[in-house]
């Protein structure tokens, strides 16, 4: 939670970060509250029968998955 928090205060736009609104306890659960995006990858498989992706998706996804690390390291 302590790292969720460290990457809230960052530019979330410029380095492909998902918000983190807040956390809280519920019957000794933690719960995390991100912000809502659109289609999450998963769906975006399930919706084309998991069949391959086109490297014109690929590459886009490698992008922002790249940036985001760049950032971390």
């Amino acid at each position: 939670v302590s790292i969720l928090s460290r990457l809230s205060q960052e530019n979330a736009d410029e380095f492909n970060f998902v918000r983190a609104y807040e956390c809280f306890q519920h019957k000794s659960h933690t719960c995390l509250v991100f912000e809502m995006l659109e289609q999450n990858l998963y769906d975006f498989l399930k919706q084309n029968k998991f069949s391959p992706l086109p490297l014109k998706y690929i590459r886009p996804i490698l992008q922002q998955v790249l940036t985001a690390l760049l950032k971390l390291k």
